[in-house]
């Protein structure tokens, strides 16, 4: 059983190269874990192969952002996810972006597996708004977040609302921690591609 659920973001199913999408899908930082078992994937990507250009075509992006927001939701996709969990019976769960919303999705439809110790929220696309959902106040919660993520900006001007991944989650029992997010040009990824942040949250 794997120690670690990994919950990937928004749009790592994009390629435009022949080649197998990579194996931590953006979380570089868990490569090892990934490769003994102890960190196992949860994907629910929408595979999309396509050239440079439609690739950095902003209204392609946010037309797939609006499609993966309602995959979030999906019945079946929750419910795969509810599968993995009873199987793998986690003590962590970390969840990136796009992936936060999919978890809160859960948890607002499906009872959390006792075994689960910590939840970790990392540039979540979150509304700060939100309310908790009550499972989340019997677990450690860790909500990582930086002011100046790129594609959170993004959101916050599409949504209206600023994510929790930009300013924190003002909710009792949430823990906030900024960490500032720099050295790659991904910015939103930086952090999931650090080891050193991995190690930190998870041990």
């Amino acid at each position: 059983m794997a120690r670690i659920i990994l919950i990937h973001g928004y749009s790592v199913g994009i390629t435009i190269s022949s080649g197998p999408l990579p194996a931590d899908l953006g979380f570089s930082s868990f490569e090892e874990q990934l490769a003994t078992r102890e960190a196992v994937m949860f994907s629910w990507y929408q595979e999309e192969k396509h050239s440079f250009f439609s690739f950095i075509n902003p209204f392609y992006l946010h037309q797939l952002y609006k499609i993966e927001k309602i995959a979030s939701q999906s019945v079946a996709v929750l419910t795969r996810l509810a599968k993995l969990l009873t199987e793998e019976q986690p003590e962590i769960i970390v969840c990136h972006s796009l992936g936060t919303t999919l978890l809160l999705n859960f948890l607002n439809a499906f009872s959390l597996e006792k075994s689960v110790e910590k939840i970790i929220f990392i540039q979540s696309d979150i509304p700060k708004n939100t309310a908790i959902p009550e499972t989340l106040t019997q677990v450690e919660f860790l909500n990582v977040y930086c002011f100046w993520d790129p594609v959170l900006l993004l959101s916050w001007f599409l949504n209206g609302v600023r994510p929790i991944g930009l300013i924190g989650w003002n909710r009792p029992g949430i823990v906030n921690r900024f960490v500032p997010l720099f050295g790659r040009w991904n910015l939103h990824n930086a952090s999931i591609a650090d080891k050193k942040f991995a190690l930190a949250i998870t041990s």
